[in-house]
């Protein structure tokens, strides 16, 4: 009577060893589910990010591009006048101090 009473003891210690492993398992493998996971949009939030850093460099370079055409065919008809602003131009941003006499 002692001996299937320990039997059963037995059984039921070793039931639960095997569903407390299986829950580890289970677990384990969620875990690393959830890392593979953020992993992956972790890289597609940087790939997203990169292409649209080179989407507004893109946009930028245009913009300044059309600019500059525009610019110049309106100053047709002035080029010397316009080639003289922009050296005026480039000279006060490389020294400020300068007055109009300077220039």
């Amino acid at each position: 009577m002692k001996t299937l009473i320990r039997s059963r003891d037995a059984a039921s210690r070793g039931a639960a060893l095997m569903i407390a492993l299986a829950l580890v398992v289970v677990l384990t493998g969620l875990a690393l589910a959830y890392f593979s996971l953020t992993t992956t949009d972790r890289q597609l939030a940087q790939s997203s990010y990169t292409y649209t850093s080179a989407d507004l460099l893109t946009r930028s370079a245009l913009d300044i591009v059309v600019n500059d055409f525009k610019q110049e065919i309106l100053t047709a008809g002035n080029d010397c006048k316009y080639v003289q602003h922009s050296a005026t131009a480039i000279r006060r941003r490389l020294d400020p101090k300068l007055d109009q006499a300077q220039l």
